[in-house]
């Protein structure tokens, strides 16, 4: 499907287009197609260092007693954000846990089943690990408002992962500017950042993540009112 889309009222997912708002055939909801990717945006963040780093590195502390190695870890499918959305909406919106964990299955229902998306990465691997499902939920719950109350190790790890992130895309631009025929991999481990941009890029991600929380309630005004459907 291309350009797939969450309505964020009924659950449906549907194929989207490339306007400023977007509608549901289903229910006929509509967004600000701005709005809607800032929602997802925030939802992308949540999954990726509030649930995979945070696990991986949980991981490494519990079976060798500290934070063993870094991670390059795959993307999850774009319906894994949708169900990180609909736990943002338990958290800060007030939806009831029960009815968030009905939205995650009525999602993955609509998308269908994929025999060669069944791992870590598909939303179908919360519908087949229950206790993972709650576990995701609870992340997703921490991430936003006690992120700071995690195991100091794993979170200086997990926010390690947003500044190199961070920097990433300058860090790419500079060492193919200046080494258009060298092996990029080989020399990606020669920083070209003075030390007052790696701090720079910290305070950033720093105060990024201090406004993490910056979803408001009225932000989920009215979402999910038709999930029953």
């Amino acid at each position: 499907m291309k350009n797939m889309t969450l309505c964020c009222f009924c659950g449906a997912v549907f194929e989207g287009n490339d306007g400023s708002v977007l509608q549901c055939p289903h229910c006929g909801w509509q967004i600000d197609a701005g709005a809607y990717k800032a929602l997802l945006g925030a939802a992308q963040g949540a999954v990726k260092y509030g649930w995979q780093y945070r696990r991986c590195y949980e991981a490494d502390v519990a079976q060798y007693g500290r934070v063993e190695r870094y991670y390059c870890l795959a993307e999850c499918e774009e319906a894994f954000h949708y169900a990180a959305l609909a736990a943002a909406s338990g958290i800060i919106g007030g939806l009831a846990y029960d009815a968030v964990k009905q939205v995650i299955q009525k999602i993955a229902a609509a998308l269908g089943r994929d025999k060669h998306k069944s791992g870590e990465t598909s939303i179908f691997y919360l519908i087949d690990h229950p206790e993972e499902m709650d576990r995701f939920i609870q992340y997703i719950d921490e991430y936003y408002t006690c992120f700071d109350s995690i195991s100091e190790e794993v979170r200086n790890a997990v926010f390690e992962e947003m500044v190199v992130d961070k920097m990433s895309p300058t860090m790419d631009r500079l060492l193919q500017e200046a080494n258009p025929d060298m092996d990029t991999e080989g020399i990606r481990r020669m920083s070209p950042f003075p030390e007052e941009e790696i701090f720079r890029c910290m305070l950033e991600v720093r105060r990024e993540v201090d406004q993490r929380h910056k979803l408001r309630r009225e932000d989920f005004a009215g979402l999910w009112e038709n999930k029953d459907k």
